[in-house]
């Protein structure tokens, strides 16, 4: 016998994972939507020899600091047949979970759960099925236009608005952007106004002097000769991802294309990368997430996908999040492998 890993029942699974990621160095080995629980998602992390399982059960956000132990045996029935004769009481099994364990469940003398279990099916995995990809920062080389509209914008109130200022918003929705800069300055005006006078402002900058990243484009171009559908998710106003997508001669690579201002919600929160999935009728583990920010990288977990990650940030230390992409190009676009990207997805569809 031996030990197999340590579960912790979790209320927030992706600060949870980051933490575990970005402070201990275990990494992702798996994740899980279990077939008999509704409800419960999984995340096991490894690192050497030892494995940690996160469980987060949808219906019950309270419960953190439930922990179980998990030992190894040979053959689980044969334990259980064991256990009984020595007069312990199985609480759960022998049974096979849907990640491939045959386990059982018993108590502690002080109530601790402690499970047999054994690996007999593979690792599940959950093949890429849809691309989603962000827009600024990472499909087109936006950023400097929109720090320039920020600038103009906010210089009308007075404020100097410093490129290093504008990288706390870099993947924020504009509407949440505004939010947050009239509370922190206590503005006279709406959210509506002020999005509406940077829409204006950005797209006279963009129309005249944006380009799409072309090893971007690239990898943008492989992907559709797969037949995976693509979809783009931003924080951009509607009116900016139609003018740009259309003027630069992209739109047609994309079945969906969302603003995070018609779902109502900005990263880091999951709900636009959720909403084009579903517009795709892809499962959101079943799709991989391309991101150049710590929000989208955040909202992308967030929602249980997958993510490759392009910081448009890359002074080091980078953004906690990004310790949780699955595939991080920390040098940004200048390091970007788009043959590298595909083979990464290709061998996971």
């Amino acid at each position: 016998m031996k030990l197999s890993h340590i579960g912790i029942e979790v209320s927030d699974l992706y600060t949870m994972q980051l933490f575990y990621t970005r402070v201990l160095g275990f990494k992702e080995e798996y994740k899980y939507i279990s077939r008999n629980t509704p409800g419960l998602k999984t995340v096991f992390l490894k690192k050497s020899n030892m494995s940690l399982e996160l469980l987060h059960k949808a219906k019950n956000k309270s419960h953190g600091n439930s922990f179980h132990l998990s030992l190894e045996v040979q053959d689980v029935d044969k334990e259980a047949a064991r256990l009984q004769a020595a007069g312990i009481v199985i609480l759960k099994g022998p049974r096979t979970t849907g990640d491939g364990y045959r386990e059982l469940e018993i108590k502690d003398p002080e109530g601790n759960t402690i499970e047999i279990s054994k690996r007999t099916e593979v690792i599940p995995r959950y093949p890429i099925k849809a691309v989603l990809f962000d827009l600024d920062g990472t499909v087109i080389d936006s950023e400097d236009n929109y720090h320039e509209a920020d600038r103009l914008l906010l210089r009308h109130y007075g404020i100097y608005f410093s490129k290093d200022m504008k990288k706390e918003y870099i993947g924020m929705g504009n509407r949440a952007m505004m939010a947050k800069i009239i509370s922190i300055y206590n503005l006279p005006a709406t959210i509506e106004e002020m999005t509406t006078i940077k829409t204006k402002l950005y797209l006279k900058l963009a129309l005249a002097n944006t380009q799409v990243f072309n090893r971007m484009l690239k990898l943008i171009k492989k992907l559709s000769t797969k037949q995976l559908p693509l979809a783009m998710a931003t924080g951009s106003s509607p009116e900016v991802l139609a003018k740009l997508t259309t003027l630069l001669d992209i739109k047609q690579y994309f079945k969906v294309m969302l603003s995070a201002d018609t779902i109502g919600k900005s990263k880091p929160e999951p709900d636009l990368f959720l909403a084009a999935a579903k517009k795709l009728g892809v499962n959101p583990h079943n799709c991989v997430v391309i991101e150049d920010s710590k929000y989208g990288v955040e909202a992308a977990k967030r929602a249980f996908m997958h993510c490759i990650a392009i910081p448009s940030v890359t002074e080091k230390p980078l953004a906690p999040a990004f310790a949780t992409a699955d595939l991080l190009f920390e040098d940004g676009m200048k390091g970007f492998n788009y043959r590298k990207a595909f083979k990464w997805i290709k061998q996971r569809m």
